[in-house]
């Protein structure tokens, strides 16, 4: 009985050895892009989300920001030139009717944002309203509902991906990228407990997600930023001439030990590694970029 011959070895830019990896490390400027793909985000019209439409935009992405406010909506499609290599789409409403008149999507990117006071400032009835509205409503239950209404589409998506050549890389599946917070991994309240409870309760659905649906072909990751300009974190007065937003409130980060809050690009660049191509490989990923704030908190995880 003869040997079952060796398998051919594997020549192409993933398997072929140190020549070949240098062949895919060249390619990782062209992967490294969200060209063509489709992005739905929510809260996209103002603060971090706005940073990741924005950039998605303008890195060839289609973007639909899904909110409330019309006029807040269009403000942000205005803001995107328009020869932009992307497109920037205000979608007032909610994810049924998103499914109901656009194509195949790519990603979803929920990010929510609610503060309060500290907890000691509460009265029994404020900690109630603040429970069922901030901690769950807002943070908690609406990533959970926004992310499982776009699942059929996200299934579209990866199918449709499935028909396109592969070529050398793989080819793109979709996912659903879930923005919490460094406070999910904080001791101590940042603005209040229930804020850092809320955010604890995203990060690990996102662990959830990505484990029920391992076998789907939709991935989950998900962003842990930290202070950031935004219209929630800035205290009143003039505006930031770089980010267009009010100077953070305190001490504009100075205790982080990179010495200062996060630039809007800084966030965006998380968002786009996270949906380009090149993060075909990440599933279930936390991604804190926080600048090493974490690291000087007195409890942690």
């Amino acid at each position: 009985m003869s040997a079952t011959p060796a398998p051919a070895p594997d020549t192409s830019v993933f398997g072929g050895g140190p020549a070949s990896s240098l062949g895919a490390f060249a390619q990782l400027a062209s992967r490294a892009d969200v060209a063509g793909l489709v992005a739905v985000v929510t809260g996209g019209s103002a603060g971090l989300g706005l940073y990741a439409a924005q950039a998605l935009a303008l890195s060839g992405a289609q973007v639909y920001i899904l909110g409330r406010r019309a006029e807040v909506l269009e403000a942000a499609v205005a803001s995107i030139p328009v020869d932009s290599p992307g497109k920037l789409v205000a979608v007032q409403g909610i994810a049924g009717r998103f499914m109901d008149n656009y194509g195949k999507g790519g990603f979803d990117t929920t990010n929510f944002e609610q503060m309060q006071s500290e907890l000691d400032s509460f009265t029994e009835e404020e900690f109630s309203e603040i429970l069922a509205h901030a901690g769950t409503t807002v943070n908690t239950l609406g990533p959970y509902l926004c992310s499982t209404a776009f699942l059929p589409l996200l299934k579209q998506g990866t199918a449709w991906h499935a028909t396109q050549a592969a070529g050398a890389w793989p080819r793109y599946t979709s996912q659903v990228m879930l923005v919490s917070s460094n406070a999910a991994v904080i001791k101590l309240p940042i603005i209040n407990a229930l804020y850092n409870m809320s955010k604890a309760a995203t990060s690990h659905f996102g662990a959830m997600l990505s484990t029920m649906l391992a076998e789907s072909g939709i991935r989950c990751n998900t962003l842990e930023p930290g202070l950031y300009p935004s219209d929630m974190t800035a205290a009143q007065g003039a505006r930031h001439a770089a980010t267009g937003h009010r100077e953070l409130e305190g001490t504009n980060g100075a205790a982080i030990p990179a010495g200062r809050a996060g630039w809007p690009h800084e966030h965006a660049a998380s968002v786009l590694y996270l949906a380009s191509r090149a993060s075909i490989f990440a599933n279930g990923t936390r991604l804190r970029v926080d600048g090493g704030a974490v690291q000087k908190v007195p409890a942690t995880d």
